[in-house]
C-alpha cells in the first residue's frame, strides 16, 4: 500500500505535480515467531509484517519528508538554493511504499508503480543496497531517475546495470579506502572481516580487500547469511574461524541482522574486550549495540564506527537544523506516513536524534530532495516535464550542485557523490555507567 501527500509551492501557479515514489523501510516480513518489542504486528496486508517500532527508521524517513516540505515551500533555511526557485512551478507529490527490508518486496513495489495509470517521474530509495541493485536495473531500463541516500554498494557504480541511479551518500569504495588507511595509521598488518553475504556486504568486502592489500594489510574474510535456519550456527562457526586466525582487529559489515549473535559469540570466545579492536559499518546503530546485555556491552565499549559524515558541527546549516529540530511538527510528518506507522506528538522533542540516525543518515535524505528539486527546476522551470525526462535528468547530473545539511553536494559522471564533496568521520560507542 502507498500513501500520497503534497504541499503547495510558495509562489508557483499553476502547479505542476512531479510524481515521486519513495521506497522506505517501515517493517520486515514476519517469520514464524512473534514480533519482538518495540516492533509490532501489522497483518492488514499479506504477508503479515512486523512494523519497525523504534524511531531510528522513522527519523530518517521524516528527514526526507521535511526535505519535501522545504522544496514545496521554497524554504531555503537549510538548502539556500531552494529559495532561489520561486519562479519554478514544480511540486513534489510524494507516494510512500514500504520495502519491508526485502529486495523482493522492493521489486514488487517498483513493478506496481510501473503498472499504475500514473507511473512515477522519479523514484527515491531504497535504503538497502540489496534492494537498490535489482531495482536500479528496472528503473534504468524504464528511463526513470532513481536516487538514494543510503545504498552504498559499489555494485551500483556499474552504469550498465544502474543507468539512471544516483546517490548523495559516498559509496562503500570510498569508505573502504578510509578504513584501510585508518588501520595502516594504527600499524595493523592483519584484520578479520565478517560480513552479511549479500550485495552490500559482498561489494564492501571486495573493495576492502583491494584497498587494504595495496597497503600491505592482510584481511581475512568470513561471510554469513541470515536467510536460512542454520544462520546462527553458521555465525558461530565463522566467529570461531575468525578467532583461529589470531587477529585482534575486527570489522563487522551488516545491517542489524546477525550483529547481536556475532558479538555474543565473540564475547563467549574471549575475542571481544581488552587487547582487541572492533569496528562496525554504518548499518549498525547505537540502538543495536545498546541492545546487548550489560556484560557484553562492557567488552565492546569503544567500538569504532567509520561512516560518511552527514551533519557535522562545522556546518552552520546542519547546526541550525539541529537547533530547530524540536520546532518541527509531528502532524506534518503524519500527513506522509501511513496511519499504522505514525509518530506521536513527542517525536521531535528527542534532540538526541541529532547524535544518531538524523545526523548520520537523515541529512543525506534531506539533501537528496534538495538535489532533485534543483534539477527539476533546471530542466523545466514551468510547464510539464519534457519527453525523455529521465535521460535529460541523468545528463544534467554533473552540472547541478547545492550546499545543504551534508555540506556541498554534487554528482560525478557515474552518479556517485563527487569525491570532492565527501567527508568521513570516526566515532566510538560509549555507555553511561
Amino acid at each position: 500500500a502507498a500513501l500520497v501527500a503534497a504541499t503547495q509551492p510558495a509562489a508557483a501557479t499553476p502547479v505542476q505535480d512531479v510524481h515521486v515514489s519513495f521506497l522506505l523501510p517501515m517493517s520486515y516480513v514476519k517469520g514464524s515467531g512473534d514480533c519482538v518489542a518495540p516492533d509490532y504486528l501489522y497483518d492488514a496486508e499479506e504477508p503479515a509484517r512486523c512494523m519497525l517500532g523504534g524511531n531510528s527508521f522513522r527519523l530518517v524517513s521524516a528527514s526526507g519528508m521535511l526535505g519535501v516540505e522545504a522544496f514545496n515551500a521554497r524554504d531555503g533555511t537549510y538548502i539556500p538554493a531552494l529559495a532561489e526557485l520561486e519562479g519554478c512551478d514544480k511540486r513534489i507529490k510524494a507516494t510512500l511504499y514500504d520495502t519491508a527490508l526485502s529486495p523482493s518486496v522492493a521489486i514488487k513495489n517498483v513493478l506496481n508503480m510501473l503498472a499504475d495509470s500514473r507511473p512515477p517521474d522519479i523514484i527515491v530509495g531504497p535504503a538497502a543496497s540489496s534492494a537498490a541493485v535489482p531495482t536500479a536495473l528496472i528503473t534504468g531500463v524504464m528511463d526513470i531517475p532513481q536516487l538514494t541516500w543510503w545504498s552504498t554498494s559499489t555494485q551500483l557504480d556499474n552504469v550498465n546495470n544502474a543507468p539512471r541511479f544516483m546517490r548523495t551518500i559516498p559509496s562503500d569504495g570510498a569508505t573502504a579506502f578510509f578504513v584501510c588507511r585508518y588501520w595502516k595509521q594504527e600499524g595493523y598488518r592483519f584484520a578479520s572481516m565478517i560480513y552479511l553475504n549479500e550485495n552490500y556486504g559482498e561489494a564492501y568486502k571486495e573493495e576492502l580487500v583491494r584497498e587494504c592489500t595495496s597497503l600491505g594489510i592482510k584481511v581475512h574474510t568470513f561471510p554469513f547469511s541470515v536467510a536460512t535456519a542454520e544462520s546462527e550456527s553458521t555465525i558461530s562457526a565463522q566467529v570461531a574461524a575468525m578467532s583461529d586466525t589470531g587477529t585482534r582487529v575486527f570489522l563487522i559489515v551488516t545491517n542489524k541482522d546477525g550483529y547481536v549473535e556475532i558479538i555474543n559469540e565473540a564475547h563467549r570466545l574471549g575475542i571481544a574486550g581488552a587487547g582487541t579492536s572492533w569496528m562496525v559499518s554504518d548499518g549498525i546503530t547505537f540502538d543495536d549495540i545498546n541492545s546487548l546485555s550489560d556484560e557484553v556491552k562492557a567488552t565492546v565499549a569503544g567500538t569504532l564506527r567509520i561512516v560518511a559524515a552527514g551533519g557535522t558541527s562545522n556546518n552552520d546549516k546542519f547546526n541550525r537544523f539541529a537547533a530547530g529540530w524540536s520546532d518541527f511538527n509531528a502532524s506534518v510528518i503524519n500527513d506522509y506516513f501511513p496511519a499504522h506507522w505514525s509518530v506521536d506528538s513527542t517525536f521531535f522533542t528527542d534532540t538526541t536524534a541529532m547524535d544518531s540516525m538524523v545526523k548520520d543518515v537523515g541529512t543525506f535524505f534531506y539533501d537528496t530532495i534538495g538535489m532533485i528539486g534543483k534539477m527539476l527546476c533546471e530542466i523545466a522551470p514551468t510547464g510539464p516535464l519534457p519527453a525523455g525526462f529521465g535521460t535529460t535528468f541523468w545528463d544534467l547530473k554533473e552540472s547541478v550542485n547545492i550546499t545543504g545539511l551534508t555540506g556541498p553536494v554534487a554528482f560525478d559522471d557515474i552518479g556517485n557523490r563527487a569525491s570532492r564533496t565527501a567527508t568521513f568521520e570516526i566515532s566510538n560507542f560509549a555507555f553511561d555507567d
